[in-house]
């Protein structure tokens, strides 16, 4: 009887092992190729938006932190939301710094700007980036995000291609100027990444995910990101009609 549990044990802690190294193999993946993990303060205007469905359920969509009040993500987060928050200075997938609620969303096509009831705090963690979006860019972008089930907030290095590239992969001709396609670093850690995820060029912060092709991820496949430039007019739009109730509400906080 002894030998048989002095076995079991032995099973027991080799199956623990194995498991441990199988979880360090999964997360080492995420350094390699071009991913690592968020910094403390880097790239501190991303967040999440957290969209309550109709009939209960929650979606996370990333998100970028533009003014105190505005956000943009993805056109779909407000479209089929019943109630929205906004998390910024994230440590971590599940924490933050702020929460605020949003009273009002605006879309045009792919593109949504929320305003939030009360506007974010300026920390070391949480810091908007502001309208001024620009043009030019590189032709390697960082994107930053959560690719659940892991917990760390990843970086990831995309390689611009051709549009074309886009059209074909996607079988959509109707791609245009606001579409940045990229290809995916290591497919089979940025496929569970939810849209809207933010995405930097020298620090500043150029579009968001928008597709990423569901079955042809894993071996390999192109993302669309919606570039913010083409959307300036109607983000500025959007920031000039709520900018006077987001100011007399930080004087009010002061």
């Amino acid at each position: 009887r002894r030998d048989n549990a002095f076995t079991e044990i032995m099973k027991s802690l080799y199956l623990i092992i194995a498991c441990l190294q199988l979880f360090t193999v999964i997360q080492c993946s995420l350094t390699d190729e071009g991913i690592g993990v968020k910094g403390t303060n880097e790239h501190n205007s991303f967040g999440t938006a957290r969209v309550n469905l109709e009939d209960g359920t929650v979606i996370e969509y990333g998100a970028i932190i533009i003014t105190p009040c505005l956000v943009v993500t993805v056109a779909d987060a407000c479209n089929d939301s019943k109630a929205m928050e906004i998390w910024s200075g994230q440590r971590n997938c599940s924490t933050y710094e702020q929460l605020r609620l949003v009273s009002e969303t605006y879309v045009q096509e792919d593109l949504c700007a929320a305003v939030t009831t009360k506007p974010f705090a300026f920390t070391g963690a949480t810091q908007p980036v502001g309208t001024d979006f620009g043009d030019g860019f590189t032709e390697n972008v960082t994107a930053v995000g959560c690719a659940p089930p892991y917990e760390t907030i990843n970086t990831a290095t995309f390689n611009r291609v051709p549009l074309q590239a886009c059209k074909d992969f996607y079988n959509d001709t109707t791609l245009g100027a606001d579409v940045y396609c990229a290809e995916c670093p290591i497919p089979a850690s940025t496929c569970s990444a939810p849209r809207g995820n933010p995405i930097y060029s020298n620090g500043r912060a150029v579009g968001i995910s928008n597709k990423v092709h569901p079955e042809k991820c894993a071996t390999g496949g192109l993302v669309q990101f919606t570039l913010l430039s083409p959307y300036d007019e109607f983000i500025i739009e959007v920031f000039e009609k709520t900018q006077q109730k987001c100011n007399e509400q930080m004087i009010c906080e002061d």
